[in-house]
């Protein structure tokens, strides 16, 4: 395995001295230090993975394209993989990454989303959430006895796109609105004033980038339609 990277590296230029120093940073880096000697070829999906992206790291690139680093890894060292990127970044390089792990989109400054080779859309992360929703999302925790009489109030209020009920409960409302920040103090005065009311809970909502890239698709499959 060593001598993969020691090869690769020695493309770049790197002298032997300096290919010893930063193997044996990156293998510790990518938990591959104890396996150093092995055959790459009887490595796991996984741990390939991860020896790929020291190979690729070797050299301290400017630029590093990082296609699904982080398939097939465990949670703890795909979190450390993105504490690294996020080192890279702030050090000044720029870093395209693939990823199936749709959640790792809030990790980036700008996410792409594609479907069959064309990219449908392409935005900060805020941008993107609030773009695929429509707007931005309140959250609202009410009495389960008040709960119709509340949305209808809501969904007739001046800036509310639209009141409905969370799927799953009976005590939670999601009021879609332009900015949630703006919005909030609206409301709950709004509430206060004309129902005597005040929520347990009313704070702006974030959809999961799950439920965004499947909202993302489900827009582009009705444009194709």
């Amino acid at each position: 395995m060593a001598e993969n990277i020691h090869f690769l590296s020695s493309l770049y230029g790197m002298t032997s001295a300096q290919r010893r120093s930063r193997l044996d940073e990156l293998l510790a880096f990518v938990d591959l230090a104890e396996a150093k000697d092995r055959l790459g070829s009887n490595l796991s999906g996984g741990m390939q993975r991860r020896l790929m992206l020291a190979g690729s790291l070797m050299h301290n690139p400017r630029l590093l394209f990082a296609d699904e680093p982080t398939a097939g890894i465990d949670p703890v060292l795909r979190r450390r993989f993105w504490d690294y990127f996020r080192q890279l970044r702030g050090e000044g390089r720029t870093l395209l990454v693939t990823t199936q792990y749709v959640g790792e989109a809030a990790y980036c400054d700008y996410v792409a989303v594609m479907r069959a080779g064309r990219v449908l859309m392409v935005e900060t992360p805020e941008e993107m959430r609030r773009k695929a929703m429509g707007g931005e999302i309140i959250q609202l925790t009410v009495p389960k006895d008040r709960r119709r009489e509340i949305e209808r109030f809501l969904d007739e209020l001046p800036g509310v796109k639209d009141a409905r009920t969370v799927p799953g409960t009976t005590d939670q409302l999601h009021l879609l609105v332009d900015r949630a920040g703006q919005m909030l103090p609206v409301v709950l005065k709004a509430l206060a004033d004309s129902l005597q009311f005040t929520p347990q809970a009313a704070e702006p909502y974030l959809p999961p980038f799950d439920d965004i890239f499947v909202k993302i698709m489900q827009d582009a499959e009705e444009a194709h339609d």
